[in-house]
């Protein structure tokens, strides 16, 4: 029995010496190794297998171990690295809310925009209108006698009255002016000559 294990560990010492000799070829010759290569040579510890990054004889491996101030300085960097990580994330969240604040701010002015136009073009209806009443009254005005034209303009507000005196022609609007009140029709002339 001893012997049949004996000639098994020689097969396999073999086996690894052949794979080791072949593998080296590829080392040498600076091809590069199928990843399943690299593997096998790792995990059997062939050094030969590594090609130009092998370390020379008489020299092991270390494993690389730090000092205390250098892992201090590990451990800084990492938390700097965290820190800013999460400041990222929160500048991400604050810029994707200014977006959406940028976009409802801008949705409001179209809308203001829109308001401020049909306001404008409601003024501008309204004073198309009230020019249009003006003139029908002007043309009322006009036609009457010039005392009950005068007894009706004295009843009316001085801004439309000077606005209708100025529209009517001007012997009319002298006779108007004649048939009111002295301080009444100077009041009025007033007014009229402040509009010119």
């Amino acid at each position: 029995m001893l012997l049949k294990i004996q000639a098994l560990l020689e097969k396999k010492t073999w086996l690894i010496i052949g794979c080791g000799m072949f593998f080296a070829d590829f080392a040498y010759a600076a091809l590069p190794l199928p990843s399943f290569v690299e593997g096998f040579c790792k995990d059997y510890g062939i050094d030969i297998c590594a090609g130009e990054a092998k370390e020379e004889e008489g020299q092991k491996k270390e494993k690389r171990t730090f000092t205390e101030s250098e892992q201090e300085v590990l451990t800084r960097l990492f938390e700097k690295e965290k820190q800013l990580k999460a400041r990222e994330i929160a500048l991400n969240r604050r810029e994707r809310r200014l977006k959406a604040l940028e976009e409802d701010l801008q949705s409001q002015i179209a809308q203001l925009e829109k308001l401020q136009q049909e306001v404008e073009k409601d003024i501008n209806r309204k004073k198309v209108q009230d020019r249009e009443q003006l003139n029908k009254a002007v043309d009322f005005y006009a036609k009457m006698e010039p005392g009950k034209a005068a007894a009706s303009i004295a009843q009316l507000n001085t801004k439309i009255a000077v606005q209708i005196l100025l529209k009517i022609k001007g012997k009319q609007a002298s006779a108007v002016l004649a048939q009111m009140e002295p301080e009444q029709s100077a009041r009025l002339v007033e007014e009229i000559a402040r509009k010119k």
